[in-house]
């Protein structure tokens, strides 16, 4: 059971890596090809590629509207079915406001698994099986990127096969759907005492005892929503999507071939993997907010540094180097410690609207740093890398405080860590 329950884990981050990155501009004129619309008009474009951002932040606002229903695994499953229907229907060329609205499909089932996945497994996990699949699940994700990017290689050579690249979400989608309806038909419900003072959890991983509910206090709750926003914008403020996008530019410019963009891709992304593995043993045995500490500061160093190498134009290579460091920190803080505390930290009562509230405003930050980050180009290039290092510092370290600490804890234990807040 278990190992149904990590699979599935890893499937619904595998499945958002993929989604992610599965319609590359090349892709995405064949299509417009076939449908004879202009690929060239800026306002297709954008549609078509914010598509799936857009779709994304619907996916976490509207999560709390099921999920209290219908609970974890049993939307999980239907998650998988809803993304593999995206991804066939997006096979169909019917023009670009059509393929828009399957990328807003896809956005929204595939941010859902993100988020309610790790909430899931926060709750039938161990706290020390918690943290090495917290890890295996950010690893999943860049992953991901690195499957998309893969496809992208042998489709290269020939786009009459672009339709590849949307079966393969189609696969990955089949197989969470197959774990997770194992998982729901050895899913037991819950099961309350006559004196309404004890839960149990299903027997089908480590049955954990949950107390009477807790009551917190306006304070608490603020420190809560508080931690939800920091945490977001620490995942993303550090412009990781704007950074990625260009180091892979910078390698493509050292293949002498028409696929160089997909080599370049291929290289960023297998580093993300490889960085993200081999922070796995350091995670899994240190406090989340030491890490995320570590983490934070030294990305914001990096970035600082790669800041002031565009000030005095010292070069690509130390660009690069800097870069590889900053995936390095990011694999170890930013992006794991903060799925793993969004799973831990929140109360039962609240914990799916501030999951929501957290992975929205990730997702929006995102936005807003990709956007700005096209503002500063040439000459006033080393201003943004400053902002983003500021801000991640000034948001990673806001997020340390206002959290409480999860490593070892049980979640009722961690609801105490909570209550006890002020007092």
């Amino acid at each position: 059971m278990q190992k149904l329950t990590k699979t599935v884990l890893f499937m619904s981050s595998l499945i958002y890596g993929v989604v992610l990155t599965n319609l590359p501009i090349e892709i995405f004129n064949k299509i417009s090809e076939i449908t004879h619309f202009d690929c060239t008009n800026p306002t297709i474009i954008s549609f078509v590629e914010f598509g799936f951002l857009a779709g994304a932040t619907i996916g976490c606002i509207t999560t709390p509207i099921y999920t209290k229903k219908f609970g974890y695994i049993k939307s999980i499953r239907a998650l998988f079915i809803l993304e593999m229907v995206a991804s066939g229907l997006s096979i169909i060329p019917l023009g670009w406001i059509y393929l828009s609205l399957t990328r807003v499909l896809s956005g929204i089932f595939a941010c859902a698994l993100l988020e309610l996945a790790p909430q899931y497994v926060a709750e039938v996990l161990t706290p020390q099986e918690r943290s090495f699949s917290m890890m295996m699940f950010s690893v999943a994700l860049n992953l991901g990127n690195v499957i998309s990017y893969a496809v992208h290689l042998p489709i290269s050579f020939d786009y009459d096969s672009w339709c590849i690249t949307f079966i393969v979400p189609m696969a990955v989608s089949f197989v969470g759907f197959i774990c997770a309806h194992f998982l729901v038909k050895r899913d037991k419900p819950q099961v309350k005492n006559q004196a309404d003072d004890l839960i149990v959890s299903d027997e089908s991983a480590s049955p954990q005892v949950v107390q009477k509910e807790r009551v917190f206090t306006k304070l608490q709750i603020f420190r809560l929503v508080c931690a939800a926003l920091m945490l977001g914008m620490t995942q993303t403020v550090n412009g990781v999507d704007a950074i990625l996008t260009y180091a892979s530019n910078i390698f493509a410019g050292t293949f002498k071939s028409r696929n160089s963009g997909i080599y370049g891709s291929l290289i960023i992304g297998g580093m993300n993997v490889a960085f993200g593995l081999l922070a796995t043993p350091i995670v899994d045995r240190c406090a989340r907010k030491l890490m995320l500490s570590i983490g934070v500061l030294g990305v914001s160093i990096c970035l600082i540094l790669i800041s002031i190498i565009y000030k005095f134009s010292l070069g690509n290579t130390f660009i690069l180097i800097l870069v590889s460091i900053y995936l390095l920190f990011f694999n170890m803080g930013p992006q794991p410690i903060v799925y793993m505390l969004f799973g831990e930290m929140f109360p039962q009562k609240y914990k799916i609207k501030l999951n929501a509230l957290g992975f929205t405003t990730s997702l929006g930050t995102s936005v807003l740093a990709v956007f700005s980050f096209a503002f500063f180009t040439g000459s006033k290039q080393f201003i943004i890398y400053l902002i983003y290092g500021i801000l991640s510092v000034f948001s990673g370290f806001t997020a340390v405080f206002a959290a409480p600490e999860t490593f070892g804890k049980t979640l009722d234990q961690i609801e105490g860590v909570v209550e006890g807040w002020g007092k």
